[in-house]
């Protein structure tokens, strides 16, 4: 193309995507899967000192990671914070919602 225009893939002659929408669809999917990444870590130091607070957290990460799935993302920390649920559960002997966690 000549002028400033876009080219056929909607690149602008300096090489900047013209479409925003898609840039920020990705910028919402990378700031998603940090969240997720960041609620699992956070989760993990509480472990100890407040498992209830941890198992919310889990739980978000599992409800986040489902999302992700959905939109066709990798799953990378719903089964690590599906396994600590489990733990978790039976350490506060909440059975029902251990084996709620493992179906």
């Amino acid at each position: 193309t000549s002028g400033g225009g876009t080219g056929a893939f909607g690149v602008g002659v300096a090489g900047f995507f013209t479409n925003h929408e898609d840039n920020d669809e990705d910028e919402e999917h990378c700031d998603q899967k940090i969240e997720v990444e960041n609620a699992f870590y956070e989760a993990c130091d509480l472990r100890d000192d407040n498992k209830n607070d941890a198992v919310d957290l889990f739980k978000k990460v599992v409800h986040l990671d489902t999302e992700l799935e959905g939109r066709g993302e990798q799953v990378q920390w719903r089964f690590k914070a599906l396994h600590n649920l489990v733990t978790l559960y039976c350490e506060l002997q909440d059975y029902t919602a251990m084996l709620s966690s493992y179906r």
